[in-house]
């Protein structure tokens, strides 16, 4: 194994973690994700793999804060503000997943999961106060921040959020707990949360200006990817129970959702070619992802068809950020 090896991520402590060689952080997950590991094993990780959000030095982050060149301080900002809703929501959203799994090894797994959801909200809290200088009370602001989010975004949280609505019952439906984990661990955590920390991890480089919210993204990466693995696996056992249909139709809404979220309301024509090539990048993702689970060919062009659709109306002059309904 070369120092340049994904697994590296694996061992290390979160001192180290902001001089990680950026290789190892961007391929961390999809390594995890081929070993088709456990639900046993990703309990088992998790226990090594431990780290305290309260552990992770912000200091020197706040001192360099305002000398940040403002396209910087501005990216990372927003970035910020969007994991701060979505960890929030996340917690809120896993519960009906955790009650809902349909084993006892599966169950003691999501339990760590929504331990990590609370750390990883707690530590983007004391980013937000901390070093961007948002005031203590952020619960009270999350509706502006809900407001600023891009309109696929909302509509595709507002879609997780019925979906996993559904499960919030006793004994709920197996089908229904396969579409819910299909749009929170594949779409929101596989494709669009891991795009998100690596892009924040990248765009900070190694050690440096920021080394404490780079070392504290570096470390949710790796839980992400414990994470997007459960999942995955959790699909591929429904794939094999029959469940392709369900998983399908939920990827073919929520996927021309999931390739607008940089898209803004309206969108600036200069903004356009960007927006295009991350759209681009999210649906090579979502290939990998329903590779990954063992999707048929038929499957996976279904969904690529909605897909594609909603990236060409992107690509159209005038077009707004908005997508029209796939069906």
């Amino acid at each position: 194994m070369t120092r340049w090896s994904p697994m590296l991520l694996d061992e290390a402590e979160l001192g180290t973690m902001p001089d990680l060689p950026l290789p190892a952080v961007l391929r961390h997950a999809d390594s995890v994700i081929d070993t088709r590991p456990s639900s046993r094993a990703l309990y088992r990780s998790w226990e090594r793999q431990h780290w305290a959000a309260d552990e992770v030095e912000l200091e020197r982050d706040a001192a360099n804060w305002s000398r940040l060149p403002d396209p910087v301080r501005q990216r990372v900002h927003k970035l910020i503000v969007n994991f701060l809703i979505g960890e929030y929501t996340g917690l809120e959203l896993l519960g009906p997943i955790l009650t809902g799994c349909p084993d006892e090894d599966s169950l003691v797994y999501v339990g760590t999961q929504l331990a990590d959801e609370s750390r990883h909200t707690h530590l983007v809290k004391r980013i937000a106060v901390d070093v961007l200088g948002m005031p203590a009370d952020l619960e009270a602001s999350l509706p502006e921040g809900w407001s600023q989010l891009s309109p696929a975004q909302r509509q595709l949280s507002t879609l997780e959020a019925e979906l996993i609505g559904r499960i919030a019952r006793p004994m709920p439906d197996y089908e229904d707990w396969l579409r819910a984990v299909t749009v929170f661990h594949l779409v929101t955590e596989g494709i669009l949360a891991l795009h998100a920390q690596r892009t924040l991890v990248g765009s900070l480089r190694a050690g440096g200006t920021l080394p404490g919210i780079r070392a504290g993204f570096v470390a949710m990466t790796r839980d992400e990817s414990r994470h997007v693995a459960f999942g995955m696996q959790a699909l591929r056992e429904g794939l094999s129970h029959g469940h392709e249909e369900a998983i399908t139709d939920v990827l073919i809404t929520a996927m021309p959702l999931a390739v607008c979220v940089e898209a803004e309301e309206p969108m600036p024509p200069e903004q356009r070619a960007q927006v295009v090539a991350v759209a681009e990048l999210l649906r090579a993702e979502a290939v990998l992802r329903m590779r990954q689970i063992g999707m048929t060919r038929a499957a996976v062009a279904r969904v690529l068809r909605a897909t594609d659709r909603a990236i060409s109306h992107l690509r159209a002059p005038g077009a707004q950020a908005t997508t029209p309904t796939q069906h």
